[in-house]
């Protein structure tokens, strides 16, 4: 996968990767309990998982990022996709439905499920 395109929820990053997850808590369908285990699958993988909540502030990609996973609805996608030019960033992003109608998730057949991503990703 090139860096910068959208990596279905099945792809993990490699080992020793930094991930940043964004998440949204006011969006339609967030779960505590589904970010922690998304977070939980990316670190089984190796990855080391920096967590950020979204709010009406424009959000900020950390500097040693090389994966962000975006879990939230399509304006929290489209936030996130905007933020990364504008930091200067080019990573490699999935994306964990998780809005009201998640437009972007259905129609990219998206698994919404962290034991699919684990299983997916343990297949690889």
């Amino acid at each position: 996968m090139a860096q910068g395109e959208l990596s279905d929820a099945g792809q993990l990053p490699r080992r020793g990767r930094i991930v940043q997850l964004f998440f949204n808590p006011a969006s339609g369908s967030y779960s505590s309990r589904r970010i922690k285990a998304l977070r939980k699958a990316f670190e089984a993988h190796g990855a080391t998982v920096i967590e950020t909540a979204c709010n009406s502030d424009p959000p900020v990609i950390a500097g040693n990022v090389d994966h962000v996973c975006i879990a939230g609805g399509d304006g929290t996608v489209r936030d996130i996709v905007n933020a990364l030019p504008r930091n200067g960033h080019s990573a490699e992003l999935s994306n964990y439905p998780m809005g009201t109608i998640n437009l972007l998730g259905r129609e990219a057949r998206y698994p919404a499920n962290p034991q699919i991503v684990r299983a997916a990703a343990a297949l690889r």
